[in-house]
C-alpha cells in the first residue's frame, strides 16, 4: 500500500494513457533490488490505479 502512495507522489494520480503496465514504476526503488520483483511492481501498480 505504501508503495502506491509513493508512486502517486512521484507520478501523480493514475492516468490510464500514461501509466500502463509496470514500466512507469520499474525504476522506482521500493525494496532492495533482489527483493523487488515484477509481482511486487504489478501489485503496486494495481493499487496506484485506485488513486485518482
Amino acid at each position: 500500500m505504501l508503495g502506491a502512495y509513493v508512486v502517486q507522489s512521484e507520478a501523480g494520480d493514475y492516468d490510464p494513457t500514461s501509466h500502463q503496465g509496470i514500466d512507469y514504476i520499474s525504476s522506482m526503488p521500493f525494496a532492495p533490488q533482489t527483493l523487488q520483483t515484477p509481482d511486487m511492481l504489478h501489485g503496486i501498480a494495481a493499487l496506484h490505479r485506485l488513486h485518482k
